[in-house]
């Protein structure tokens, strides 16, 4: 999980953190704001790469992480990457 979240850009890597968090919508302007994402148009890019890497998976516009481990991985608890 480290090295997966070293190679990350900085938007997967916020995104990531916001579906650890809570499944969902990242598109709508509300999950965005509510986890401090940029605009539609970034989001989008990075959950293209992630579902690229079967990282992310989504169905009609709902995302969710693919390895529940991972989820637990980036839970809020663990804000000091690195460790």
């Amino acid at each position: 999980f480290t090295l997966l979240w070293e190679e990350a850009a900085t938007v997967q890597r916020l995104l990531l953190q916001a579906l650890a968090e809570e499944q969902g919508h990242p598109y709508s302007k509300a999950y965005r704001d509510r986890h401090g994402l940029p605009a539609a148009a970034s989001v989008q890019t990075a959950l293209r790469a992630l579902e690229r890497r079967e990282i992310v998976s989504g169905e009609r516009g709902a995302y969710r992480i693919v390895e529940p481990f991972l989820a637990e991985w980036l839970s809020p608890g663990r804000a000091a990457r690195g460790s």
